[in-house]
């Protein structure tokens, strides 16, 4: 139950199913049916909220290379933050920020390591958190910078730092009913469309 794009390859031997002729859907989460995509700001918004964040009225700094931007910038906003959005660490400026919220498509390596560390200490005021939303981030590297790294649970490499369910039962209904959808009408015969609800996870 995710997009194509976000298949990670220590969940699934995906050369094995090719092997096998064994197809692997994802779901298009921004369906207008499924949706999920929508839920990423309130659920991004809950999380500043836990880590002691007000989102209303705060400058916010949202690190993010990848198709949740959008939704994550949108839902920041109507909660009342001033947000400006980076897709590299290396294009966030100093500022007076309240926080800064990592949303990176995880990679081999940390997508926060030592030297985006030290960058990020250097252009915000100390103390402020940096929220892993996604993407992984070199914890001992971020605290000998006095960065302060929310949640205090490090999340499994290449997961993310929140649950869907953390607001509420909805967009995790929304995505298991439509990851079985997507499954369903491929397994019907159905194809791939850009405006459909099944997309084909393919080797890189």
């Amino acid at each position: 139950m995710f997009e194509a794009w976000e298949f990670r390859p220590e969940d699934l031997d995906l050369e094995a199913c090719v092997r096998r002729g064994i197809r692997v859907v994802g779901v298009n989460e921004r369906h207008p049916a499924i949706d999920v995509f929508s839920f990423l700001g309130p659920l991004c918004v809950n999380q500043l909220h836990e880590c002691g964040v007000a989102v209303y009225g705060n400058r916010i700094a949202l690190l993010c290379n990848n198709p949740f931007a959008q939704s994550m910038f949108r839902g920041l906003e109507a909660g009342g933050a001033s947000i400006e959005a980076f897709s590299n660490v290396g294009a966030l400026f100093r500022d007076d920020w309240d926080a800064i919220v990592v949303a990176m498509r995880p990679a081999s390596s940390p997508r926060i390591c030592k030297v985006d560390a030290s960058h990020i200490s250097f252009v915000a005021p100390a103390g402020t958190p940096l929220v892993q939303f996604w993407g992984d981030i070199d914890r001992p590297a971020a605290l000998a910078h006095g960065l302060n790294v929310w949640p205090p649970r490090e999340p499994g490499k290449g997961h993310m730092g929140v649950f869907l369910s953390d607001i509420g039962p909805e967009p995790i209904v929304k995505l298991q009913t439509g990851g079985l959808k997507a499954a369903e009408w491929v397994h019907r015969g159905g194809g791939e469309t850009p405006d459909g609800f099944s997309q084909f996870v393919r080797p890189v």
